[in-house]
């Protein structure tokens, strides 16, 4: 009995170890629009409070052909610049877009969780485009859990 009253505090010190520590593993990303000062300002608010493993000016393959090694290796990733309907741009507000509806971008394959995208009009609802308003998501998420973005105009001071 002695015995297992000695033990009992380090069985309970590992168990609370193995349950804290994933979140202490969380990677979380941030993506800026190239050439775009307010988005700059928008990302470092959102990643500064992290450790910032990836802070990157944002390029299509990040999200696409690579996204295994930037967005989709992130827990938690943030991006800032222009949108439209299912796609955003990475390069001011008009080149070097990502399409999230044309099948290139497949999300939370790895380990990307929750995606947060602070660009103009990229989620659409029902009123937007009819009853396809969700037809273009499907291929986006795998394990993803959550996308936080506009269904209208945002707005970043510059």
């Amino acid at each position: 009995m002695q015995r297992a009253i000695k033990i009992f505090p380090i069985i309970c010190f590992v168990l609370w170890a193995i349950c804290v520590s994933p979140a202490a593993a969380l990677y979380e990303g941030g993506y800026v629009c190239r050439e775009e000062t307010g988005a700059v300002n928008e990302t470092w608010a959102f990643i500064k409070h992290f450790t910032w493993e990836h802070y990157y000016w944002a390029y299509p393959f990040e999200f696409t052909t690579h996204d295994d090694l930037y967005v989709d290796w992130m827990d938690v990733a943030f991006f800032s610049g222009h949108g439209s309907h299912g796609r955003i741009t990475t390069l001011r507000n008009c080149c070097d877009s990502v399409n999230f509806w044309d099948g290139s971008v497949s999300l939370g394959d790895d380990y990307l969780e929750f995606l947060t995208i602070d660009a103009c009009s990229v989620a659409p609802s029902h009123p937007d485009v009819g009853n396809a308003w969700d037809d273009g998501w499907w291929d986006v998420f795998h394990r993803l859990h959550q996308l936080l973005t506009f269904r209208r105009t945002g707005w970043y001071d510059s």
